[in-house]
Protein backbone atom coordinates (compact mmCIF):
# COMPACT_ATOMS: atom_id res chain seq x y z
CA UNK A 1 0.00 0.00 0.00
CA UNK A 2 1.54 3.43 -1.21
CA UNK A 3 2.34 5.47 0.60
CA UNK A 4 2.38 3.14 4.12
CA UNK A 5 0.13 4.08 7.35
CA UNK A 6 2.80 5.43 9.65
CA UNK A 7 1.99 6.08 13.90
CA UNK A 8 -0.68 8.47 14.08
CA UNK A 9 1.15 11.36 16.57
CA UNK A 10 -1.22 13.76 16.38
CA UNK A 11 -4.01 15.50 19.00
CA UNK A 12 -7.21 13.92 19.02
CA UNK A 13 -8.25 17.44 17.27
CA UNK A 14 -7.14 16.36 14.03
CA UNK A 15 -9.63 12.92 13.94
CA UNK A 16 -12.43 15.49 14.35
CA UNK A 17 -11.20 17.79 10.89
CA UNK A 18 -10.77 14.58 9.38
CA UNK A 19 -13.42 12.39 10.14
CA UNK A 20 -15.79 13.19 7.09
CA UNK A 21 -12.89 11.62 5.06
CA UNK A 22 -12.94 8.04 7.07
CA UNK A 23 -15.94 6.88 5.03
CA UNK A 24 -13.64 6.56 2.19
CA UNK A 25 -10.92 3.81 1.43
CA UNK A 26 -7.48 4.30 2.36
CA UNK A 27 -5.98 5.31 -0.83
CA UNK A 28 -9.62 7.50 -1.60
CA UNK A 29 -9.12 9.29 1.47
CA UNK A 30 -5.56 9.97 0.71
CA UNK A 31 -6.46 11.71 -2.76
CA UNK A 32 -9.45 13.67 -1.20
CA UNK A 33 -7.72 15.02 1.70
CA UNK A 34 -5.01 16.54 -1.18
CA UNK A 35 -8.01 17.96 -3.43
CA UNK A 36 -9.56 19.14 -0.10
CA UNK A 37 -5.95 20.95 0.85
CA UNK A 38 -5.47 22.20 -2.70
CA UNK A 39 -8.48 23.91 -2.95
CA UNK A 40 -7.29 25.99 0.61
CA UNK A 41 -4.18 27.29 -1.61
CA UNK A 42 -6.69 30.13 -3.43
CA UNK A 43 -7.54 30.87 0.06
CA UNK A 44 -4.08 31.27 1.61
CA UNK A 45 -3.07 33.75 -1.15
CA UNK A 46 -5.77 35.46 -0.11
CA UNK A 47 -4.96 35.56 3.12
CA UNK A 48 -1.31 35.87 2.58
CA UNK A 49 -2.29 39.25 0.34
CA UNK A 50 -4.52 40.57 3.54
CA UNK A 51 -1.81 40.16 5.64
CA UNK A 52 0.96 41.72 4.11
CA UNK A 53 -0.31 43.93 1.46
CA UNK A 54 0.63 47.29 3.37
CA UNK A 55 4.29 45.63 2.77
CA UNK A 56 3.87 46.72 -0.49
CA UNK A 57 3.46 44.25 -3.82
CA UNK A 58 7.34 43.41 -4.22
CA UNK A 59 7.14 42.22 -0.33
CA UNK A 60 3.61 40.52 -0.82
CA UNK A 61 4.69 38.22 -4.08
CA UNK A 62 7.76 37.32 -2.36
CA UNK A 63 5.66 36.42 0.85
CA UNK A 64 3.25 34.32 -1.39
CA UNK A 65 5.75 32.41 -3.27
CA UNK A 66 7.68 31.47 -0.27
CA UNK A 67 4.51 30.82 1.32
CA UNK A 68 2.30 28.83 -1.68
CA UNK A 69 5.71 27.64 -3.77
CA UNK A 70 8.25 26.95 -1.41
CA UNK A 71 10.51 26.67 -4.33
CA UNK A 72 13.39 24.19 -3.12
CA UNK A 73 14.39 22.15 -6.11
CA UNK A 74 15.50 18.98 -6.04
CA UNK A 75 16.33 16.33 -9.12
CA UNK A 76 12.67 13.92 -10.36
CA UNK A 77 10.84 15.58 -7.37
CA UNK A 78 10.07 19.23 -9.18
CA UNK A 79 10.59 22.47 -7.94
CA UNK A 80 9.25 22.08 -4.69
CA UNK A 81 10.39 19.57 -2.50
CA UNK A 82 8.14 19.89 0.39
CA UNK A 83 5.01 20.55 -1.45
CA UNK A 84 6.20 17.15 -3.53
CA UNK A 85 5.74 15.08 -0.44
CA UNK A 86 2.86 17.31 0.92
CA UNK A 87 1.10 15.93 -2.10
CA UNK A 88 2.47 12.01 -2.35
CA UNK A 89 1.90 11.27 0.65
CA UNK A 90 -0.91 12.98 1.78
CA UNK A 91 0.23 15.36 4.73
CA UNK A 92 -1.76 18.15 6.61
CA UNK A 93 0.57 21.25 6.36
CA UNK A 94 -1.76 22.85 3.72
CA UNK A 95 -4.61 22.56 6.64
CA UNK A 96 -1.98 23.62 9.24
CA UNK A 97 -0.98 26.81 7.49
CA UNK A 98 -4.09 27.46 6.34
CA UNK A 99 -5.57 27.73 10.14
CA UNK A 100 -2.44 29.16 11.20
CA UNK A 101 -3.09 32.10 8.66
CA UNK A 102 -6.62 32.03 9.32
CA UNK A 103 -5.68 33.24 13.26
CA UNK A 104 -4.08 36.18 12.42
CA UNK A 105 -6.74 37.28 9.74
CA UNK A 106 -9.12 37.55 12.41
CA UNK A 107 -6.38 38.69 14.78
CA UNK A 108 -5.90 41.45 12.26
CA UNK A 109 -9.30 41.93 11.98
CA UNK A 110 -10.01 42.68 15.83
CA UNK A 111 -12.02 39.30 15.89
CA UNK A 112 -10.64 37.63 18.94
CA UNK A 113 -12.83 34.73 19.79
CA UNK A 114 -12.39 33.24 15.87
CA UNK A 115 -8.70 34.14 16.13
CA UNK A 116 -8.47 31.76 19.30
CA UNK A 117 -10.65 29.26 17.81
CA UNK A 118 -8.38 28.69 14.56
CA UNK A 119 -5.35 29.02 16.79
CA UNK A 120 -6.72 26.23 18.76
CA UNK A 121 -7.38 24.22 15.88
CA UNK A 122 -3.61 24.76 14.38
CA UNK A 123 -2.36 22.87 17.59
CA UNK A 124 -2.82 19.25 16.37
CA UNK A 125 0.66 19.21 15.63
CA UNK A 126 1.72 21.84 18.43
CA UNK A 127 4.79 22.42 17.01
CA UNK A 128 3.78 25.22 15.08
CA UNK A 129 1.37 26.37 16.93
CA UNK A 130 3.99 27.20 19.90
CA UNK A 131 6.32 28.58 17.16
CA UNK A 132 3.67 31.19 16.20
CA UNK A 133 2.28 32.92 20.29
CA UNK A 134 4.58 35.61 19.38
CA UNK A 135 2.51 36.44 15.66
CA UNK A 136 -0.49 35.18 17.38
CA UNK A 137 -0.07 38.05 20.32
CA UNK A 138 1.35 40.46 17.97
CA UNK A 139 -2.32 39.99 15.55
CA UNK A 140 -4.77 39.92 18.75
CA UNK A 141 -2.83 42.64 20.59
CA UNK A 142 -5.98 45.01 20.95
CA UNK A 143 -7.58 41.66 22.46
CA UNK A 144 -5.08 39.36 23.44
CA UNK A 145 -6.70 38.14 26.59
CA UNK A 146 -9.78 37.32 24.91
CA UNK A 147 -8.25 35.77 22.34
CA UNK A 148 -6.23 33.49 24.53
CA UNK A 149 -9.08 32.11 26.59
CA UNK A 150 -10.95 31.24 23.68
CA UNK A 151 -7.86 29.62 22.49
CA UNK A 152 -6.84 27.56 25.68
CA UNK A 153 -10.78 26.41 26.23
CA UNK A 154 -11.15 25.02 22.16
CA UNK A 155 -8.10 23.20 22.79
CA UNK A 156 -9.17 21.54 26.04
CA UNK A 157 -12.54 20.67 24.41
CA UNK A 158 -11.55 19.53 21.48
CA UNK A 159 -8.55 17.23 23.08
CA UNK A 160 -10.97 16.21 25.46
CA UNK A 161 -10.77 12.64 25.28
CA UNK A 162 -7.26 12.43 26.56
CA UNK A 163 -9.26 12.48 29.77
CA UNK A 164 -10.54 8.73 28.76
CA UNK A 165 -8.83 6.17 30.47
CA UNK A 166 -5.99 4.86 28.40
CA UNK A 167 -6.04 7.05 25.47
CA UNK A 168 -4.36 10.03 27.63
CA UNK A 169 -1.37 7.65 28.74
CA UNK A 170 -1.48 6.22 25.14
CA UNK A 171 -0.65 9.16 23.91
CA UNK A 172 2.01 10.07 26.49
CA UNK A 173 3.70 6.74 25.99
CA UNK A 174 3.73 7.48 22.09
CA UNK A 175 5.08 10.91 22.27
CA UNK A 176 8.24 9.54 24.98
CA UNK A 177 8.91 6.72 22.63
CA UNK A 178 9.18 7.85 19.60
CA UNK A 179 7.14 11.48 19.25
CA UNK A 180 10.00 13.62 20.80
CA UNK A 181 12.48 11.64 17.62
CA UNK A 182 10.33 13.04 15.30
CA UNK A 183 12.51 14.44 12.70
CA UNK A 184 11.51 17.67 10.67
CA UNK A 185 10.40 16.52 7.45
CA UNK A 186 10.47 17.94 4.17
CA UNK A 187 6.61 19.00 4.23
CA UNK A 188 6.86 20.49 7.99
CA UNK A 189 8.63 23.44 5.80
CA UNK A 190 5.38 24.63 4.36
CA UNK A 191 4.37 25.96 7.58
CA UNK A 192 7.28 26.88 8.72
CA UNK A 193 8.48 28.98 6.55
CA UNK A 194 5.11 31.13 6.60
CA UNK A 195 6.00 31.56 10.30
CA UNK A 196 9.40 32.34 9.42
CA UNK A 197 8.19 34.92 6.61
CA UNK A 198 5.73 36.60 8.52
CA UNK A 199 7.42 36.81 12.23
CA UNK A 200 11.05 37.93 9.92
CA UNK A 201 8.75 40.38 8.37
CA UNK A 202 6.87 41.79 11.59
CA UNK A 203 9.53 42.01 14.14
CA UNK A 204 9.08 44.99 15.27
CA UNK A 205 5.60 45.09 15.63
CA UNK A 206 6.23 41.80 17.67
CA UNK A 207 8.70 43.08 19.84
CA UNK A 208 6.36 46.37 21.01
CA UNK A 209 3.35 43.41 21.60
CA UNK A 210 5.89 42.05 23.78
CA UNK A 211 6.36 45.48 25.59
CA UNK A 212 2.99 46.24 25.71
CA UNK A 213 1.55 42.80 27.13
CA UNK A 214 4.96 43.49 29.89
CA UNK A 215 6.35 40.21 28.30
CA UNK A 216 10.40 39.73 28.77
CA UNK A 217 12.41 41.08 25.75
CA UNK A 218 15.58 40.54 25.25
CA UNK A 219 17.06 43.37 27.17
CA UNK A 220 15.16 42.35 30.19
CA UNK A 221 16.25 38.38 29.51
CA UNK A 222 20.25 40.00 28.96
CA UNK A 223 20.76 42.91 30.90
CA UNK A 224 24.19 43.51 29.71
CA UNK A 225 22.97 43.57 26.42
CA UNK A 226 21.08 46.91 28.04
CA UNK A 227 24.49 48.03 29.73
CA UNK A 228 26.61 47.66 26.69
CA UNK A 229 24.26 50.17 24.36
Amino acid sequence: MVPPPESYKYLPSFLFMVAPFLVLGYRQALTAFDIFQFLLLPLIALLVYALVQKRGTAVTLIVAAIVLVLPLPWPNWGLSVPYYWQWAEGQSKVLETFLLLLSFYWGMKRRPKLSGLAFALTAFDPRFTLLSIPLFAMYNRYGFKKAALVALASFAISNAVLVYPGVGSGFLTMLLSSGLSTPLYWYALIPLSAIVALTVLNAREIARTFAELGWPTAEQADPSQSEKS
